[in-house]
């Protein structure tokens, strides 16, 4: 997880954000962490408490702006890149109220050339309490020593 930024320099001498289907890892980084994915349709997938869900469709740019309105500042962890696809994890970390919204996410890299293409495929388990981060990821055999 982290919220590094690609940029390229153009013929003309300017830096522009990464968005290429060639570098589909930093271009993927960049759609969530600079918010360029304006034109993205996004199928999201809330999940709720009991197994329940709700699903809506918004835009990426949309989405990204209510939570950056709320505190929120974004963190993305790629898993998997293959040749037709990237996913990955963006935390949206609020440390003014202790919690994240968690996004799982399925990139197509058709999306990066031609954002109207498709979807962008979200997971999203919002308002997860930062407090019980360590209660989730940590195994519970390992001590965790405090400073």
């Amino acid at each position: 997880m982290n919220s590094t930024l690609t940029y390229a320099r153009t013929a003309e001498g300017e830096y522009r954000p990464v968005c290429d289907s060639r570098l589909p890892e930093a271009s993927a980084r960049n759609l969530f962490l600079l918010d360029c994915g304006k034109e993205m349709s996004a199928s999201v997938t809330q999940r709720l408490y009991n197994r329940r869900t709700v699903e809506f469709e918004t835009s990426l740019h949309r989405l990204l702006s209510f939570c950056r309105a709320e505190g929120c500042r974004p963190y993305v962890g790629i898993e998997t890149v293959s040749p037709e696809e990237v996913t990955g994890t963006v935390v949206l970390h609020n440390p003014s109220y202790g919690y994240c919204h968690q996004l799982y996410f399925r990139l197509p890299l058709s999306l990066l050339s031609a954002p109207d293409s498709g979807r962008l495929q979200l997971e999203l388990y919002a308002y997860v309490p930062t407090h019980n981060i360590e209660n989730l990821f940590f195994d519970k055999k390992t001590p965790i020593t405090k400073h």
